[in-house]
Parts: C-alpha cells; sequence; structure tokens
C-alpha cells in the first residue's frame, strides 16, 4: 500500500489493529519512505504516446459481425506512438479506453456465448461484463488439465484461486489443494482468430 499525500487521521485508522506501539509520535517511523520510480516515470511517458497515438489513430474495426472478423490491419497505434505528441486530456483518454473496449468485448462475447452454450461448464460471476476476463469451471475435466491442454497448444490461460482461496473452498467444496477455476484473459491486441482458437482448443478436451 503506498500513499503519496494522505492525512494522519487515515493512517490512524489503518493502524489501529497493529500491535505496534500506538500512539506513534510520528508517521515516518511507521511508515517507510519511497523512492522517485524512474522506471514508472519513463513508462508513463510511453503510455502517454500509446493512447495519444490509439485515441487518434485507433484500431480500425469491422461491421463484419457475421463473421467476427474484428480486427483489420491499417494504422497500427503501436508503430506510429514515436511520432505522436503527447497532449494528453480526459477526452482523448476516454476515446482511447472506448477504443480499448470495443475491440475486447468482441472477443470476450464470442466466448462467453460459446462456454455458455455447454451444459457441463459453469461460468463464474456475472455473464455481462466490462472486464475482459472470464472464469469457468468444468464438470468433469480438471482445472489444470485444461490449461495444460491449451498449454501444449500455444494457448495461454490459467487456472487458481486467484486471491479468493477461502472464498472459492467454500463456493465449489475444493480440497485443500484447491487447484481452483480457469481464467482466460483477452487484451486489445487479441483479435477474433484468438478467441476462435481458443474455442476450437477447448473442444479437443475429451469429455468437454
Amino acid at each position: 500500500l503506498g500513499a503519496m499525500i494522505g492525512r494522519t487521521s487515515a493512517l490512524d485508522d489503518i493502524l489501529e489493529s497493529e500491535v505496534s506501539p500506538y500512539p506513534y509520535p510520528d508517521p515516518y517511523t511507521v511508515l517507510e519512505h519511497g523512492t522517485l520510480n524512474y522506471e514508472g516515470c519513463n513508462g508513463i511517458i510511453g503510455l502517454g504516446r500509446y493512447f495519444s497515438a490509439l485515441a487518434e489513430f485507433g484500431c480500425k474495426i469491422s461491421k463484419k459481425t457475421q463473421n467476427h472478423n474484428v480486427s483489420q490491419a491499417g494504422d497500427d497505434p503501436i508503430q506510429r506512438c514515436e511520432a505522436v505528441p503527447i497532449n494528453l486530456s480526459a477526452k482523448l483518454v476516454a476515446e482511447a479506453y472506448r477504443r480499448i473496449n470495443q475491440v475486447e468485448k468482441e472477443c470476450l462475447d464470442y466466448v462467453m456465448e460459446c462456454l455458455l452454450q455447454n451444459p457441463l461448464l459453469r461460468v463464474i460471476g456475472d455473464k455481462t461484463r466490462d472486464l475482459p476476463i472470464i472464469s469457468f469451471v468444468h464438470k468433469s475435466i480438471p482445472s489444470e488439465e485444461i490449461v495444460d491442454h491449451c498449454y501444449r497448444l500455444n494457448v495461454c490461460i490459467r487456472c487458481g484461486s486467484f486471491l479468493t482461496t477461502e472464498l472459492l473452498q467454500k463456493e465449489f467444496d475444493f480440497g485443500t489443494g484447491c487447484e481452483g477455476i480457469v481464467r482466460a484473459s483477452f487484451c486489445h491486441y487479441n483479435t477474433m482468430d484468438d478467441a476462435r482458437q481458443l474455442m476450437a482448443t477447448l473442444r479437443e478436451l475429451k469429455y468437454w
């Protein structure tokens, strides 16, 4: 947990349950001083250029939804980043995120539709979501087996408890060696070909 600026009262709330001597004479005796993150600052510059390029040039989105052909060749914002001046604004960042969501949603909706048609699967969480992440469990195929199968065919998904071990164990009655749920994540550089490849790979599993 880090803070650039904060109130002493907020620090009081955080440390109420701590065993350390309380009250303390000075917040600096409790909190560790941070240092300037030069790598992070450099990354922010790159992020600014990337958002500027993405909002200005964007990804050309095809309207051919009948064959799920979303990503088209065209102005690649990554290749154009160096030539784009950094002039971020709230409107520009919102446009960049709008374009990102537009691409991610196509992949997400396609995979979600395919998974929901399988009666042996349970999709975890809300079926309509903004984050391009899908989690599921199969009634007869262990999660690790699904992930290993995909890995052998160059499809990257993962399984685990994802920081909710106790909650998942109660929900799914997993043992102490909980292998967790399967999770597939998309990003705006993924295409519909990636989404189709994921589903084709999963369908190759015996008992899928």
